[in-house]
């Protein structure tokens, strides 16, 4: 009895790393008495634990995510086709239940939601921005597709996955930039006497200054997240932007 204390008293010691640094008061056992504890040739051998298989969601997930993906880089027809598998990319990262699996996966559920605001940005830069006749028409269409798109946009940084979270800022800052500066271009019809250029020109900057703060808050976060993650390319285009807001 006395020796299997003493054994025991040993493995504790060793198990709990000799914390206090001191050496062990008892004996260690003999190696005869270590051997006899390995189990025998014959003994059944314990299977190799294996990595669990990906869940149906994981596997869903992944397929939809590459032919969205895919369809994303084609024309505008295969663009606009992308969208409901990146919507059902999104929507089987939703239905993960295991936590680890739900973050493991969330660069593939930010990279879908990005590629979505990608398609909706395309219908921001194509709404007509050109007719000062038609001027509260056009600027609602092309507001209402701006939106569309940054609620994608601000959807994929609240999962601050990288590069997404920046690239989404970026492509924020750019839509508010691109609109607030084409107050300054829009050009007036031939029934707008040129005295009164200046005077409704003016307006419209003034209209356009909003735009023009969301711009720069944008363009800023994406600057930091850049920077942050050492993407060179991303920051020097977020600083090109600022650049020319400050010109403007």
């Amino acid at each position: 009895m006395d020796g299997v204390v003493k054994r025991s008293l040993w493995t504790l010691t060793i198990a709990l790393g000799l914390v206090s640094g001191a050496a062990p008061t008892v004996a260690a056992p003999t190696t005869s008495k270590v051997l006899g504890q390995l189990p025998s040739r014959d003994a059944p051998i314990r299977p190799t634990r294996r990595a669990k298989p990906p869940s149906a969601e994981i596997r869903h997930l992944e397929a939809f995510l590459e032919r969205g993906r895919g369809l994303s880089e084609g024309d505008k027809e295969a663009r606009e086709a992308s969208l409901r598998w990146l919507r059902l990319a999104h929507m089987a990262w939703e239905d993960i239940q295991d936590p680890v699996d739900r973050i493991r996966t969330m660069p593939m559920a930010a990279e879908a939601l990005f590629l979505q605001g990608e398609v909706l940005r395309d219908r921001f830069d194509e709404a007509l921005f050109d007719n000062m006749d038609h001027l509260p028409e056009q600027v609602d269409a092309k507001m209402a597709a701006l939106v569309d798109a940054e609620l994608l946009y601000r959807a994929t940084m609240a999962l601050h996955v990288n590069p997404w979270e920046a690239r989404a800022a970026l492509h924020i800052g750019q839509m508010y930039q691109t609109f607030a500066q084409r107050f300054a271009t829009v050009p007036f019809p031939d029934n707008i006497p040129a005295q009164y250029h200046q005077r409704l020109r003016t307006e419209l900057l003034e209209f356009a200054k909003p735009m023009r703060h969301r711009a720069i808050d944008s363009l800023n976060r994406a600057l930091d997240l850049a920077l942050q993650h050492d993407n060179a390319d991303l920051a020097a285009e977020a600083r090109e932007r600022l650049l020319a807001l400050e010109r403007y």
